[in-house]
């Protein structure tokens, strides 16, 4: 049996749903569903296989059968329960084989759906540009209509209906305010009101915009816990205003009980619209309008103690953050956790460092910053690869291609602005220091894909620490999270790429067989 499938085994035995271990570790559900279905494999963190136990075993304590737990594990009545299931989870004693590739490539089956998600942000996330604040409100004909805001402290609407009317008069109280502020927002109410009449969200959005065009910002707490496809939605969908720099995005990052659920929408120095919830029953929902200046100071407390228990949920890099990215990327790539890399040309990690200072020389780019850069990372990549696993993923380029000047080596990770373009000589330098690594790391992997794989994004993810997504055309624009469901999916993107056993038990000699032939056809040709 394999980790999975003795986890599935215990959380079965004992009735423990995902939800309710995932309670108890402070961890989301989908991470132990993909523990469960061996979708991710054993975690490295021995402390957490501990607290699993722990919890299991417990369990097991009131369970029927507790004693044929006790004969599979080989544990006697008197044992350390916990310690007993810990070493019998770690043995993953199971042989690869064609069954675990059908349960795998079926639990790969439940997540296609979040693969799909994922490749759709990545084709939409290569179109964007670094967009400047808004200058100008929208025209007439798209704006909406400016309200006459009423006089009273306090106002109260009801249902959906009344979220809409509660919201419009609020954004347009603050898009007529004079001082621009920082508006504070969260909702984990279902967003049926915005999203049921368009006639609305267009009001919405052009009201937003409004907003924004008089220098105001937003601080927003997205609900995390709707879905991740959800989730991933509303990151498409304010990732153009994201890009202005105006709005900063943040989430909870433990479990709630997802029953009472709120809202909050505040303008510090305006006014506030709040309402709660239970569940998703809003039909009957008051939502209270207030323009108080005490009420809203209070609620701004609120907010703000709930921000301070908040992580970024994304954090965007454009040129003009090209330090504070780079600190990120050498704090990302410390830690030893396994990593997938799916390159637009081969990673920069592996390039040789003399390679490197010729594409630098070309571009004209401040090579010694970069080299210096280059080499800490080259040092944590050797240090990860003594323990855990690098899979990089790479298309083979045509070697017309190449020979006709066309390939460019992708600066991404080094929020490079300017174009380097390999020779046929730099490329092969490349590929024979990939080789080399090859043979000399077992922990070091490539996955060479059959077809062509997309060149406008860097997709670069570190199994439960996080992943930064890097568009290749110009502009450089940087995406960085370490939250757990993103994580997850896009780790699960990656995965996707190395079907069956070729992640579990890679041949090195194989690609480094392949890459030399790849060498050999170009010299052929040049």
């Amino acid at each position: 049996m394999r980790f999975s499938d003795k986890l599935d085994f215990l959380m079965s035995m004992t009735k423990t749903t995902n939800s309710a271990l995932a309670h108890f570790l402070v961890l989301d559900a989908s991470y132990i569903s993909r523990l469960r279905t061996g979708k991710r494999r054993m975690p490295k963190d021995r402390e957490l296989i501990s607290r699993i136990c722990g919890y299991l075993a417990e369990r097991l304590s009131y369970a029927a059968n507790r004693s044929i737990v006790l004969d599979l594990v080989k544990a006697a009545p008197d044992d350390n329960l916990a310690g007993s299931l810990a070493d019998w989870l770690m043995r993953d004693n199971r042989a690869y084989t064609g069954a675990h590739d059908e349960a795998y490539d079926s639990a790969l089956d439940r997540g296609g759906a979040e693969v799909g998600q994922v490749e759709r942000f990545l084709s939409n996330l290569s179109s964007l540009a670094p967009s400047p604040a808004p200058k100008t409100p929208p025209s007439p004909d798209t704006s909406a209509e400016m309200l006459t805001i009423a006089d009273e402290p306090v106002q109260v609407f009801y249902g959906a209906e009344g979220k809409r009317r509660a919201a419009e008069l609020f954004l347009t109280e603050v898009a007529q305010s004079s001082k621009p502020q920082t508006l504070l927002l969260h909702s984990s109410e279902e967003m049926s009101w915005l999203t049921d009449d368009p006639a609305f969200t267009a009001k919405w959005a052009a009201l937003m915009f409004s907003v924004l065009s008089r220098g105001n910002r937003i601080k927003i707490i997205h609900a995390i816990d709707r879905g991740f496809d959800e989730m991933l939605d509303s990151i498409a969908s304010w990732m153009p205003l994201y890009m202005s720099g105006l709005i900063e995005p943040y989430y909870y990052p433990k479990k709630r009980d997802n029953v009472f659920k709120q809202t909050m929408f505040i303008a510090p120095q305006t006014a506030a619209v709040v309402s709660q919830s239970v569940n998703n029953e809003t039909a009957n929902a008051a939502n209270i309008l207030l323009r108080n200046k005490e009420a809203v100071a209070a609620f701004v407390t609120e907010f703000n103690e709930y921000l301070s228990l908040c992580r970024p949920l994304l954090k965007i890099f454009t040129e003009r953050d090209r330090g504070a990215f780079l600190d990120t990327l050498i704090e990302f790539e410390k830690g030893e956790v396994d990593a997938i890399e799916k390159t637009s040309s081969l990673s920069t990690l592996t390039m040789p460092k003399a390679l490197l200072a010729e594409l630098l020389e070309d571009t004209g780019s401040a090579a010694e910053e970069i080299l210096t850069l280059h080499a800490l990372r080259v040092s944590n990549f050797k240090k990860l690869l003594k323990t855990c696993s690098f899979t990089e993923i790479i298309s083979l380029p045509e070697v017309e291609k190449l020979l006709d000047g066309k390939l460019s080596a992708d600066m991404s990770m080094l929020m490079q602005s300017k174009t380097a373009t390999y020779t046929p000589e730099g490329f092969i330098k490349h590929l024979q220091s990939i080789i080399a690594l090859l043979k000399a790391n077992g922990n070091y992997h490539v996955h060479i894909a059959e077809a062509p794989l997309d060149e406008r994004y860097i997709v670069y993810c570190r199994e439960d620490r996080g992943v930064i997504v890097a568009k290749t055309s110009q502009p450089p624009i940087t995406l960085a999270s370490n939250e757990s469901q993103l994580n997850a999916a896009f780790w699960d993107f990656l995965r996707h790429f190395v079907i069956g056993t070729e992640y579990d038990r890679p041949n090195n000699a194989k690609a480094a067989a392949r890459l030399q032939e790849y060498i050999a056809e170009v010299k052929a040709a040049m």
